[in-house]
């Protein structure tokens, strides 16, 4: 009973072509849900980085920091809980602060090295008209 229902499976060929149009699809489809997850990742962890920026230059201009080195050390803090390569650097030119936070991309993504963006560097500048007296 069981090798006749078996034998009559295998030959039958309904449904044949679904399964080899699901074959052939199905790899383009994850690769497309991936990225999509990938690049949403990054740009949710892009904004964060440049909120925490615009955060630490404005703390700088108004003199929560008492200078550059200060402010330096705190980015490096806040950004490298998200990005564990990064590279700040901050100046002051006149009367506008600048800070600037250098990092991989593939630090922020879902797939890392392996990704699409994994040779990209993302830069985040703010500047900040100081309220220093």
């Amino acid at each position: 009973m069981l090798k006749a229902s078996f034998r009559r499976f295998r030959r039958d060929e309904d449904g044949a072509v679904m399964t080899m149009e699901a074959i052939l699809w199905f790899p383009l489809m994850f690769f497309i849900l991936v990225s999509v997850c990938d690049l949403s990742i990054f740009y949710m962890n892009k904004a964060r980085i440049d909120k925490i920026v615009a955060e630490g230059v404005r703390g700088y201009a108004v003199g929560a920091f008492d200078d550059c080195d200060e402010t330096e050390d705190w980015l490096e803090d806040k950004v490298g809980i998200i990005s564990p390569n990064v590279s700040v650097s901050c100046s002051e030119e006149g009367a506008i602060a600048i800070a600037e936070v250098t990092f991989p991309a593939s630090d922020v993504t879902l797939t890392g090295k392996t990704g699409l963006l994994r040779s990209m560097t993302m830069k985040v500048d703010r500047f900040h008209l100081t309220e220093r007296f």
